[in-house]
């Protein structure tokens, strides 16, 4: 986990240097502190930063640690930031303590980084060293808190963390924490108030007890030395004009609004990756709906018009270009099949129609006959056979079933969902004025085609 200092200017810096062992024992205890607190009453006080003072050649440091509710709030006003549930622990490697290897991602940049936390298996004493005979029976959870918070602080750019540290100043989400007290076994003097240091002097001058016979004379002297100390009560409170401070309550709210505005940044960097996500399915249909290609050709198209091969490679501008690539083949396969349409039609019109319902090769004669003897309609020695036996069809129950099962196949919302006019229109460009006068072959493919086009449209996109 970064730490942080305090500079003389009350600027707050990135550690110069490696902070000291003392000020990571401390900041990592009041951490501990604060997640049994959560873990066992449901609720902790909101304290996300932790101040540590050390003391330097240079005077004192103040060293700033982001505690694990500071990280969490962070990664809620970023908005972007996801702990993935699979942590791995290791309880074996080290006697004495666990390691919690914790997965948190990037929504935003699709990056996924490993946060570790290191906890004590067992409960820690004075020196932070480990009492082996007594288990920390919430070091599980210590561990695995850590790790969330430094795999989320891994994420937020430095900037951010530094605008957050002073926010939460401004706001009071800090703890100061009291380096521990060393007993000596002498009293510090400095630890004394002054009253006490002033009475020193008189138990010095105690001794020749001259005030142990005239008690009366000594309850005298004793009355003014009381109201003098009453005096200085009054500059006390002419002292209260502390109303200046408010002041210092400016950099809260610029603070405040600049993690406002970060978090605005994040949302507009969403907005962007969401852009680029859709442009990327837009280009993928164009080329694999539309134009049928599967992935490998779709990739080698790309690389040979110098584009990446993957389309998460590509950046706006690249995506775009594909996207006009792929709509420039799609507009000529149009004209090209426009154009074998008129030839077809031109065709059809040079050769004479002949009536759908008769054989090819039937006489007016022939047709005459059959009508005046009732008997079936023959060309040469064959039998006039019915109009699903000429399109290919064994029987009139398999040209229905196969009828159905492309209607059904255009039309149900789980396969392609077309409306009846957008099924008809479907035929109808294939040269059919119906479903009825599709021959076998031509209606078995356009089967086959229907559903490649159902699961094109079913299998996620391989970006």
């Amino acid at each position: 986990m970064p730490y942080y200092e305090e500079g003389a200017n009350g600027v707050i810096v990135r550690s110069q240097e490696d902070a000291t062992s003392e000020a990571i024992s401390a900041i990592e205890r009041a951490d501990d502190e604060t997640i049994v607190q959560r873990l066992t009453t449901g609720s902790a006080p909101d304290v996300y930063l932790y101040d540590y003072p050390v003391n330097t050649k240079d005077g004192v440091k103040h060293i700033i640690g982001i505690s694990s509710s500071g990280a969490d709030m962070i990664a809620k006003e970023l908005g972007n930031i996801e702990t993935i549930n699979d942590v791995r622990l290791d309880k074996d490697s080290d006697p004495d303590y666990i390691y919690a290897m914790v997965r948190v991602k990037d929504l935003v940049r699709n990056v996924t980084l490993i946060g570790v936390g290191r906890q004590c298996k067992f409960v820690v004493g004075r020196g932070n060293e480990p009492i082996r005979d007594r288990m920390d029976e919430h070091a599980f959870v210590k561990a695995v808190t850590k790790g969330q918070r430094n795999g989320i602080l891994h994420h937020v750019p430095e900037e951010i963390i530094l605008k957050a540290i002073n926010a939460y100043k401004a706001q009071g989400k800090e703890r100061k924490l009291a380096p521990p007290r060393v007993d000596t076994g002498e009293t510090s003097p400095a630890v004394k108030p002054p009253s006490q240091q002033a009475a020193k002097p008189p138990a010095a001058a105690m001794p020749p007890q001259r005030p142990v016979t005239p008690t009366p004379a000594a309850t005298k002297p004793a009355a003014p030395p009381v109201q003098q100390p009453a005096k200085p009560a009054t500059p006390a409170t002419i002292v209260t004009p502390p109303p200046a401070p408010p002041v210092e309550q400016k950099p809260p709210d610029t603070a405040t609004t600049a993690v406002d505005a970060s978090a605005a940044a994040a949302r507009v960097i969403a907005e962007q990756q969401e852009k680029l996500k859709n442009l990327r399915v837009d280009v993928n249909n164009r080329f694999m709906r539309d134009l049928g290609m599967s992935r490998e050709q779709r990739q080698k198209t790309c690389v040979e018009n110098n584009l990446p091969e993957s389309l998460t490679e590509m950046n706006e501008d690249q995506l775009k270009q594909a996207f006009a690539l792929a709509d420039k083949m799609v507009n000529a396969a149009i004209e090209k099949m426009n154009a074998q349409n008129e030839a077809k039609q031109k065709v059809a019109q040079a050769v004479p129609q002949e009536n759908p319902l008769e054989p090819a090769g039937t006489t007016a004669e022939q047709i005459a006959a059959s009508e005046q003897s009732g008997g079936p309609l023959t060309t040469g020695s064959e039998q006039n056979q019915p109009v699903y036996a000429r399109l290919g069809f064994e029987s009139q129950e398999e040209q229905e079933r196969l009828r159905g099962r492309l209607f059904a196949m255009l039309t149900e919302p789980e396969q392609l969902g077309l409306a009846f006019d957008e099924a008809k229109k479907f035929i109808t460009d294939r040269q059919f004025a119906n479903a009825s006068s599709i021959p076998k072959t031509n209606l078995s493919a356009m089967i086959d085609e229907v559903a490649g086009i159902i699961e094109t449209k079913k299998t996620p996109s391989g970006f």
